[in-house]
């Protein structure tokens, strides 16, 4: 059975008005917990607490979101930016270097599924994150590198269309097989 995985990330916001609209352009950094939905057997190993997001937030204009994906997933930093401005309902569309995503904006940024591309993957490193934090648990081993082969493949089988230069959109384009489905959910708790 195939299972449609997509992330979810939760940060949990300790102070909102620094993000309220009608404000001054505010930086906030606030720590996330990262989920990748997998089979229930693995629920355990996809739940990660090391995420930290920086939210570029003012009273009207674009707003910037960044955080580093786990390294438990990738090996090696991959350090993803997004910037777009909401539209006058609170959704908005962001771009960046490693792909796009489709947020809600209530007042502060609410919820966004990401769907990323050009993300570096490092095998070795990788297998070493894993293996130190299994801690010589065979099976907790082999559930943590089910958890980061399914984001992989996730990734690199169906990769944003988005080509741009910079944080703007510069053209569209529909590659073969690329479906809507985001590789994940960046979901900001109040």
């Amino acid at each position: 059975m195939k299972i449609i995985a997509k992330m979810i990330c939760w940060a949990l916001l300790a102070s909102l008005p620094a993000l309220a609209w009608g404000g001054d352009s505010s930086v906030v950094e606030q720590k996330a917990a990262y989920l990748v939905p997998t089979a229930p057997e693995l629920a355990a190993f996809s739940l990660f607490t090391n995420v930290l997001v920086k939210i570029h937030q003012g009273a009207a204009g674009p707003i910037k979101f960044e955080y580093s994906l786990p390294l438990e997933l990738t090996g090696v930093e991959n350090k993803i930016e997004y910037s777009g401005e909401p539209d006058a309902v609170g959704k908005m569309v962001a771009y960046g270097h490693n792909g796009q995503a489709t947020c809600e904006v209530k007042g502060a940024l609410a919820k966004c599924e990401m769907i990323y591309k050009d993300l570096i993957f490092d095998h070795g490193a990788r297998e070493a994150i894993l293996l130190w934090l299994a801690a010589g648990d065979a099976n907790a081993l082999a559930a943590r590198t089910a958890v980061a082969e399914h984001f992989e493949e996730m990734v690199t089988t169906n990769p944003s269309p988005f080509v741009g230069f910079g944080l703007r959109p510069t053209r569209i384009v529909h590659l073969p097989d690329a479906g809507s489905e985001p590789h994940g959910v960046l979901q900001l708790i109040y």
